[in-house]
């Protein structure tokens, strides 16, 4: 009896790991890319690229290169953002390294009126008022003839 025990316990040890250890992917893929400005032809830096399904992300450096580590094979949408730029969204299967060129289109916005608010400081105490010189002149000859 204690035998037939040892048994199934040994297969059940046997299907689990075959089940935990079989399902397991080797997360090592990566996904590597330059992103470019469609117009110009030049590097863009600082631009975010962004996994939707596991939030995992990069900025591109100054040479528009990026890079994210530790991927398991899968299906990504991979969103790409930059200042000055519409939000692309790339649609990936990744199954082994891929390396990706990205031309990002600026989008001119145009700015409306602005308008430029602020406070006087008073606790300085003392009275700002500038005269220009023929103001002065005036001045004095008034008070002269009196």
């Amino acid at each position: 009896m204690l035998k037939s025990n040892k048994r199934i316990a040994l297969i059940f040890t046997f299907i689990f790991m075959s089940i935990v250890y079989g399902n397991t992917q080797d997360c090592k893929l990566s996904i590597e890319g330059f992103v470019y400005d469609e117009t110009t032809q030049l590097p863009l830096s600082y631009v975010n690229v962004v996994i939707q399904e596991n939030s995992k992300g990069n900025s591109s450096d100054d040479s528009g290169q990026f890079k994210i580590d530790g991927l398991c094979a899968s299906h990504y949408h991979i969103n790409i953002s930059h200042i000055g730029c519409e939000t692309q969204t790339l649609h990936i299967d990744l199954v082994s390294d891929t390396l990706l060129y990205i031309f990002l289109d600026h989008t001119e916005a145009a700015i409306g009126t602005v308008v430029v608010t602020g406070k006087v400081d008073k606790s300085n105490g003392q009275a700002r008022t500038s005269v220009n010189r023929g103001q002065y002149r005036k001045k004095s000859v008034r008070n002269s003839r009196k």
